[in-house]
């Protein structure tokens, strides 16, 4: 299980970085990887086999050998054994057969058992697991308000190491953090790469290790009735939607992906597919928004998956929205658009939003409260030209996009596309509405074929497992093995007289 954990592994980061292979020519080096790690995959295999034909040795002869042994042992300790001992011995051990089979079989599904319970055991006791797990009470849950607030907090990533209050013990830590995050408005985290916006994130998650201080965030409802949502009660405000820097798409649909299990309502729907610029990607997928999603969202690019997770946290009925650089994987006037739209718009009203981003450029109008980080500490601003003020700024001011149109809709931002577009202006004109069937699977459900299994299937498997010649020595030695076993039941003792 080891060495396929370490196949598996590398197959997968030849999967995510496979467009980087190709583009660096290491198609050759990195099969010789797979292969090699294959090969020592199938020597384990085959060790594997070695192991299992023992213990169907022992399975199989472990009744014959004890009774064999007992008797020699015996006819030496007495120098003589009668028909009447060792017939009687026989009958003993063949009632006990059964049970000395099972002892192989035991150890195998003992062995089995303590692998499999220790590699769970290392995944619950992993730290971003355990902290959760052995220290519920870091967080100061407060069921009153759905304000987040940090108190003079320090933080860091789970780690192995055992909380003795040494921060040096600790990877990254972000220190004395006193964030009171205004309810339903726009919050701004911003800093350089590495500087700790995911861990601010995390931390409202209930995901890092709180070293100092405290965090208080809302509960969550235990019950959330989601089937007699209405739109007067669909905003929770203590329900928390997140949106990770890797977007989650399930393999269903692309309206599935967006309601993740809530009931459908068409006006809602229809306002989330518009507020995040996805009407024209539904109206170019070959089903629509019927469309069917591979695993990962592997038939959409970076930008759909991104904003189809948007859409899912917007249509969601979370108060409080966790979005972590959702403007990474679109161009500007896309961004701007879903900023005014789906960040500050209708959707919006009543939800806190705390987006960690790179771009304040782009949010500097919109943002209500800002924190900057910046080594390993954080400052808190009310509005943009307090940030400007302090000198910390942490992007360029030749960036701004004062001079970039904003679209007001979202025809206004095909047009926008199109005229920035180095494509032929028909390729941005939507394909005409035309009648569908069904729509395509890209995954297709498992089924159990019915009928009879044809003669070529049987001739073809006896071959794969050896050939003719495989099975009939098998054969014979089965019949060997019966015919002792059926010599050992028959009573010999009338033969033995007549000699």
């Amino acid at each position: 299980m080891k060495i396929r954990d370490l196949k598996a592994a590398i197959l997968s980061e030849a999967l995510q970085g496979l467009r980087q292979i190709k583009f660096s020519a290491l198609e050759s080096q990195w099969e010789k990887s797979v292969m090699d790690q294959r090969e020592i995959e199938l020597g384990e295999v085959w060790n594997i086999m070695k192991y299992k034909m023992g213990l169907v040795a022992c399975w199989m002869l472990n009744p014959v050998m004890m009774a064999a042994i007992a008797l020699g042992v015996h006819a030496w300790l007495y120098e003589e054994l009668t028909p009447a001992q060792a017939f009687t011995a026989i009958g003993v051990f063949m009632q006990m057969d059964h049970v000395l089979q099972m002892v192989p079989e035991l150890l195998t599904q003992f062995l089995v058992a303590k692998v499999s319970i220790a590699r769970i055991e290392k995944y619950l006791d992993a730290p971003e697991i355990a902290q959760i797990r052995h220290r519920p009470d870091q967080n100061t849950n407060s069921l009153d308000s759905p304000a987040i607030v940090f108190d003079s907090a320090t933080i860091s990533w789970p780690s192995d190491e055992k909380d003795d209050g040494e921060d040096e013990d600790h990877g990254f830590i972000l220190r004395d953090v006193s964030i009171s995050f205004p309810v339903n408005e726009l919050t701004i985290i911003s800093g350089k790469t590495g500087s700790g916006k995911s861990l601010i994130l995390a931390s409202i998650l209930g995901e890092v290790e709180i070293l100092k201080g405290s965090i208080t965030v809302p509960d969550a409802p235990s019950e959330r009735y989601d089937e007699r949502a209405t739109k007067e009660n669909w905003i929770i405000p203590s329900s928390i939607a997140f949106v990770a820097q890797v977007p989650w798409i399930e393999n269903c649909t692309v309206k599935e992906n967006i309601l993740f299990g809530l009931p459908f309502d068409s006006e809602r729907y229809n306002a989330v597919i518009e507020a995040c610029a996805l009407t024209r990607d539904v109206a170019v997928l070959i089903d629509g928004d019927e469309t069917e999603i591979g695993l990962g969202g592997i038939n959409l690019s970076g930008g759909q998956r991104w904003r189809i997770t948007l859409a899912r946290a917007l249509y969601s009925r979370a108060g409080i929205l966790i979005l972590d650089d959702i403007f990474s994987a679109v161009d500007v006037h896309v961004g701007r658009f879903i900023l005014n739209n789906a960040l500050v718009g209708k959707l919006a009203l009543g939800r806190t939003r705390i987006l960690a981003t790179h771009h304040l450029a782009l949010c500097k109008s919109r943002a209500k409260f800002i924190v900057e980080l910046d080594r390993g500490t954080t400052r808190s601003f009310a509005t943009f030209r307090d940030l400007e003020r302090s000198g910390s700024i942490s992007y360029d001011p030749e960036e701004a996009l004062d001079d970039v149109p904003i679209a007001k809709d979202i025809e206004e931002l095909e047009n926008l596309i199109a005229r920035d577009s180095p494509l032929d202006q028909k390729a941005n004109e939507l394909p005409p509405v035309v009648e569908k069937a069904a729509p395509l699977r890209f995954v297709e459900d498992e089924f159990r074929r019915t009928g009879g299994v044809g003669l070529p299937v049987y001739v073809a498997w006896f071959k794969a497992c050896g050939g003719w010649s495989f099975f009939l020595i098998t054969i014979l030695l089965f019949t060997l093995a019966y015919g002792f076993n059926i010599g050992m039941i028959v009573d010999p003792l009338p033969y033995l007289k007549t000699c």
